[in-house]
Order: structure tokens, then C-alpha cells, then sequence
């Protein structure tokens, strides 16, 4: 697989999403992945960790607070 490296990382294009902090490049881990190298558990970190920042709506907020809906 052949990456171009004078684009951003794929992480940076998706909009809104800091880049990664991890020394490896998020490029590298992808091709670790791909390879079979490793599980991806760092590429998944650098791609999503960021989300798990982002506040709950109020609106699902409230919807755990009332109960399940059945």
C-alpha cells in the first residue's frame, strides 16, 4: 500500500480532530495494522480518543435518566 506523504494524516482530515500525540506516525500504525503487525489498539487511540472528550447531549442525557424505553 502506498502512501502519500505529503498529505496530513488521515486523522487530521477528518475534521475537528487534533493530531495525534503518539511519536509513531499514524501512518506507520496503519500499516502495522494492515500488515497484521498489531491489533490496531494504538491506531483506534490516535483515530477516537477524542470523542471520548465530547459532551453528552442533554437530550440523551435525559433519555438515560427517565429509563429505558421499552
Amino acid at each position: 500500500m502506498q502512501l502519500e506523504k505529503e498529505l496530513p494524516s488521515p486523522a487530521v482530515l477528518c475534521g475537528g480532530v487534533p493530531a495525534s500525540k503518539k511519536t509513531e506516525a499514524v501512518e506507520e500504525q496503519m500499516l502495522k495494522f494492515l500488515d497484521g503487525r498489531t491489533h490496531g489498539e494504538e491506531l483506534l487511540h490516535a483515530l477516537y480518543d477524542h470523542v471520548l472528550d465530547e459532551p453528552i447531549p442533554e437530550r440523551m442525557r435525559a433519555l438515560f435518566q427517565a429509563g429505558s424505553a421499552d
